[in-house]
């Protein structure tokens, strides 16, 4: 069963591209990069009015999407939220040079999620009695293969949603080799498999 959930975790690799553009007021089709100047407050509008969103310190790149009189609407890259800072503390990236979209890299264990998932215990719980109601003949790995299949399948599927809500650029599985080093802040597995059993769970309950 191992040889066989690791020779499928070795082609599993989930990349999720983050769209990059958005359309401003005045009427360019997309948004201009740059960066915050000095510390400065995010609001939920136009003015000091409005409320404080977070802090966004010096250097943080951003997306301009609209200008409104002196306030500007930004997307922040790392976290893909949004919202209102002064313009004079945005300083636009130079038209001149190219700028590169933020790589946001997410680890997670898919072993892990497999063992410790809801799904992934009940699979195998079944792969198992197949092999006890099967002690005298050769039970066929076609079967364990569609079993853990599907259960990877749901795996990706949480993991581009996770991925896209939580502004990750791309998650690598590190069974699969890959994956040299990572720091830990930045393993998700504990999320996914939260989610994971919370959709589980959460489809238990419907009619």
């Amino acid at each position: 069963m191992k040889h066989t959930i690791l020779s499928i975790l070795a082609v599993i690799v989930v990349t999720c591209f983050l769209p990059l553009h958005a359309t401003s007021s005045d009427g360019n089709n997309s948004a201009s990069n740059g960066i915050i100047l000095q510390d400065a407050n995010m609001r939920t509008g136009p003015g000091t009015d409005f409320p404080v969103i977070t802090s966004l310190l010096t250097g943080t790149e951003i997306l301009t999407i609209q200008n409104q009189g002196q306030w500007a609407e930004v997307k922040v890259s790392r976290t893909g939220k949004t919202g209102w800072v002064h313009s004079s503390l945005v300083e636009e990236a130079s038209t001149t040079s190219q700028v590169f979209p933020e790589i946001i890299v997410g680890i997670i264990d898919i072993q892990r999620i497999l063992n410790e998932s809801m799904q992934g215990q009940a699979a195998k719980k079944r792969i198992e009695q197949l092999q006890s109601d099967n002690e005298d003949e050769y039970v066929d790995l076609t079967i364990e293969e569609q079993i853990t299949s599907g259960i990877i399948i749901e795996i990706q599927a949480v993991v581009e949603s996770y991925a896209r809500s939580h502004g990750y650029t791309h998650i690598l599985n590190k069974n699969s080799g890959a994956v040299f080093y990572h720091d830990a802040l930045y393993d998700i597995t504990d999320d996914i498999i939260e989610e994971y059993d919370h959709q589980v769970d959460g489809n238990s309950r419907k009619p």
